[in-house]
């Protein structure tokens, strides 16, 4: 409880929250990739919240598969009702099969770290490198 300072009333004072809400991703599940291909994933997140997300917001691995990288950046101020997409850059493992990673927009560092918004993931079959339907993909372009 906080005493207002006009009146020394008690309140309860709320807390400053950032939110983050997934809008739409450029592939789905099972999307079929080689066995260490580099592939982009993009997502597009709507700041819902009441303020402008912190200047450290970026898009961090939770957990999962490892696609080589760790955090993504947000380097333009996200206010309130803008639209924003996030793209990243990953290498595929070479295990062949499902491989799933999760991420978090997140700001702050180390114990002060803290998470917000929706979770999203990239989800793909990891498939041999002379794999027909993976080649199909890569010369439609739907790598990039």
């Amino acid at each position: 409880m906080v005493e207002s300072k006009i009146d020394g009333s008690k309140y309860k004072q709320k807390r400053t929250k950032y939110s983050g809400k997934f809008v739409k991703e450029n592939f789905s599940e099972h999307f079929t990739v080689e066995q260490g291909a580099k592939f982009k994933k993009s997502w597009t997140f709507r700041n819902d919240g009441q303020m402008s997300w912190p200047k450290d917001t970026r898009l961090l691995l939770a957990n999962g598969a490892d696609f080589g990288m760790k955090e993504q950046e947000i380097t333009q101020e996200v206010k309130p009702g803008m639209h924003i997409d996030v793209t990243v850059e990953f290498t595929a493992p070479q295990n062949i099969g499902r491989q799933t990673a999760f991420f978090r927009l997140a700001y702050g560092q180390g114990e002060k770290l803290k998470r917000f918004g929706q979770k999203v993931w990239c989800d793909i079959d990891v498939v041999k490198a002379d794999d027909d339907i993976a080649r199909l993909q890569r010369e439609m372009g739907q790598f990039n």
